[in-house]
């Protein structure tokens, strides 16, 4: 019974003091071996005996306490770091006695400021070595971008809110204005609110990327599930279609009824690069045309355009990929977002030299086997 609950102790044991068992049982031939094996551990790391003195220690230990090693081996730690002492060596006879393992979490204060640590230590009592090993870990800088990423939540969150509100409904008083101006103004003043109005819902539309790539920030890693691709795609066809009077967005053939990997945001993707399709077309009649086709373990949308196309050296670029992200030459918000949610359901988007204009294709994971619906 005793060696089960050894064996069942040892499984608890984490890797960084898992590391050192077979070199602490065997210690009587290898002090130099052990050495060798705690400076492969990148976190401060040491080892003490039954009566508290160091026997071995790396050098991220030795330059985390600021002292020199001369002062540590062979010492205990009230001889060269009091302040530790009254933390750290108060357990050692309870953690020998018992073979277990504890984490202490503390505030030191060194020559750079103070700093937060978690000391993680175990005793071993037996096999030829009484002792305890040490690990220390500096969470400093980890709390502080905590900290900034809870700020950067909170203004995420508050940016969310104006986008969705306060802009998105000012614009729309705006547009029924101009709706309203038509029969007002004369033949000359109607291009002029031609343009008004259209980069009145450019503005909204931007809103709308704006408050979708801030949500999906916030989701964070929220959970993927099956979502039904003919609705999401057929609403965004008609939804964008309505929006711009003078374009014509078409499906050319049946829309499979599948299931992929996604989330709420589907339906962005979809959207964004049918506008897109719309907002940067110089044709008289802007035509955009939507295709879907499943395989075995993808469905493929095509959306395609009657526009000027895309050169091949910004057929990367558009999407805001590569370290510039947003501050690329891309066209917008709309097309990071496309990339940066069919990234996250783990499919790909790529634009291509269409009929016409620019292709995209957009490929994301099946969830479920699919049917095509006549």
């Amino acid at each position: 019974m005793e060696a089960t609950d050894r064996a069942n102790d040892r499984t608890r044991e984490t890797p960084f003091v898992d590391l050192f068992r077979e070199e602490l049982i065997t210690r009587r031939h290898a002090d130099a071996r052990l050495a060798a094996v705690i400076d492969c551990v990148q976190n401060p790391t040491f080892l003490k005996d039954a009566d508290g003195r160091y026997v071995v220690c790396n050098d991220e230990f030795v330059s985390f306490v600021e002292r020199d090693r001369d002062a540590i081996i062979g010492k205990r730690t009230a001889e060269f770091r009091p302040d530790l002492a009254r933390v750290c060596d108060t357990t050692d006879a309870q953690l020998l006695a018992s073979g277990g393992t504890e984490q202490l979490e503390l505030t030191i204060e060194l020559a750079n400021g103070n700093r937060d640590i978690v000391v993680e230590r175990r005793g071993y009592d037996g096999d030829g070595f009484s002792g305890i090993v040490g690990v220390i870990q500096d969470v400093t800088l980890q709390q502080r971008r905590e900290t900034e990423l809870r700020e950067q939540t909170r203004n995420l969150e508050i940016l969310n809110q104006v986008t969705r509100h306060d802009i998105r409904n000012d614009m729309q008083v705006i547009l029924g204005m101009a709706d309203v101006l038509r029969g007002y103004v004369d033949e000359e003043g109607q291009q002029y609110l031609e343009r008004l109005a259209e980069s009145g819902k450019h503005v909204v539309d931007l809103t709308r990327q704006a408050r979708d790539l801030t949500e999906t920030m916030l989701s964070g890693d929220e959970e993927l599930t099956a979502m039904s691709l003919r609705p999401a795609l057929e609403a965004q066809v008609d939804e964008v279609g309505s929006a711009y009077d003078r374009a014509v967005v078409t499906i050319a053939d049946t829309i499979p009824e599948a299931e992929v990997i996604a989330d709420e945001m589907l339906s962005s993707v979809f959207r964004n690069i049918i506008a897109n399709g719309i907002q940067h077309n110089d044709s008289e009649v802007p035509r955009v045309t939507v295709t879907a086709t499943t395989d075995e373990d993808f469905a493929e949308v095509r959306i395609a355009d009657n526009g000027p196309g895309v050169p091949d050296e910004r057929k990367t670029e558009i999407f805001g990929r590569g370290e510039k992200g947003l501050e690329s030459s891309g066209t917008g918000l709309g097309l990071y977002l496309v990339d940066s949610l069919v990234e996250k359901y783990g499919g790909e988007v790529q634009v291509t030299d269409g009929k016409e204009g620019a292709e995209f294709v957009v490929r994301l994971p099946l969830a479920t086997a699919t049917t095509a619906v006549e």
